[in-house]
């Protein structure tokens, strides 16, 4: 590799543009302690870069999405999926509660949780105080 490209891909890297990063979209608690999280690729932010997981923090499983809609509503998300289908209301002011299958979920906030996602899997723990 020359020394323009180089530069070039550490100008993309810093930008975000290579780098595979990913960004959380939902954190959310199911019973039994187990968690479900999606993320997104972070640069390009579209519907095929989503990741569903579930399962309990020390090691979550990716689940594959069959589809995934967001609403301009502000967010109302339905993504579907062999082994459940899961739903996140743009507001939860009405009543609407996000669900996975009938299961109604418990929203947590993912800037309090140091979240490791690999091509294995995701690990999730509380950050320090």
């Amino acid at each position: 590799m020359n020394s323009k490209s180089k530069e070039a891909l550490s100008i993309e890297s810093e930008l975000g543009l290579l780098t595979g990063e990913r960004e959380a979209v939902y954190l959310f608690a199911l019973p039994e302690g187990r968690l479900l999280y999606v993320s997104v690729d972070k640069c390009s932010r579209t519907y095929a870069s989503l990741r569903l997981f579930v399962g309990s923090p020390d090691g979550m499983e990716e689940i594959p999405i069959r589809e995934a809609k967001r609403y301009n509503d502000g967010g109302t998300t339905y993504i579907w999926t062999n082994q459940g289908n899961f739903y996140s209301p743009a507001s939860e002011r009405r009543g609407a509660k996000a669900k996975w299958g009938r299961v109604v979920l418990a929203r947590l906030n993912p800037d309090w949780y140091e979240i490791l996602e690999s091509g294995q899997g995701v690990r999730i723990s509380i950050l320090p105080e």
